[in-house]
């Protein structure tokens, strides 16, 4: 059923901004009797039904948190079915990203992805570059501490003293 029929209570505030983390794929599908894999497919399925959404109610940026650095340590086949994924569905919703305004946005590593799953992701954020109306972040490969402890070593790197270090200059280096 399309969203734009729901009708919200009045005064609703629809928020700018929202950020998912992708949590209970895998729980799900061996609930059910189904391999791991199944609960990814269905929680991919399910976030394209979350970014139409979300565009639909007039959020302006949603951002997917889709694989965190401790993801790694899963099984190699799982990890490759995730990353598999990710390109399908870059694939399969680029035409209605751009026909609908959306600027995709990576985060995260790009150190270790694969050069395949890189390149798409770099070729969806260069077509969508000049988009405005909505923008999707996905964070792949990423973690608030491994971000944060590169960050400092980039800092020490650059010889950063404590006076020189506020706010801003943290943000920088993140």
């Amino acid at each position: 059923m399309p969203l734009k029929s729901l009708e919200l209570p009045k005064g609703t505030i629809i928020p700018d901004h929202i950020a998912v983390i992708l949590d209970g794929n895998g729980r799900w599908a061996r609930s059910r009797g189904l391999p791991v894999a199944r609960g990814h497919e269905a929680g991919a399925k399910a976030i394209q039904d979350l970014v139409r959404a979300s565009r639909e109610l007039g959020v302006h940026t949603l951002t997917i948190w889709g694989f965190s650095t401790e993801n790694w340590n899963r099984p190699t086949s799982e990890v490759h079915n995730i990353f598999g994924l990710v390109k399908r569905t870059i694939k399969e919703t680029l035409d209605e990203a751009m026909k609908e305004g959306v600027k995709f946005h990576h985060i995260g590593r790009r150190d270790r992805l694969p050069t395949d799953l890189l390149e798409m992701i770099s070729v969806a954020e260069e077509k969508t570059k000049k988009n405005t109306k909505h923008i999707l972040n996905l964070a792949l490969d990423y973690g608030g501490r491994d971000e944060l402890l590169r960050a400092v070593k980039k800092m020490l790197a650059d010889k950063v003293t404590p006076e020189e270090l506020d706010e801003k200059k943290f943000a920088e280096y993140l």
